[in-house]
């Protein structure tokens, strides 16, 4: 996410600070813990 920081930081505050949990980081964080976070998984992504 940080090749796109616009980008990033729009969807970031759809997913992840409005409804987080429809965010995919944070599904992620939760299965696998926060520091196992891939850095090119987005917040609207689908990792399942």
């Amino acid at each position: 996410m940080a090749s796109v920081p616009q980008f990033s930081t729009k969807i970031q505050g759809k997913y992840c600070l409005a409804c987080f949990r429809d965010c995919a980081r944070y599904a992620y964080a939760k299965q696998h813990g926060k520091d196992s976070i891939p850095e090119d998984l987005f917040p609207n992504a689908s990792y399942f």
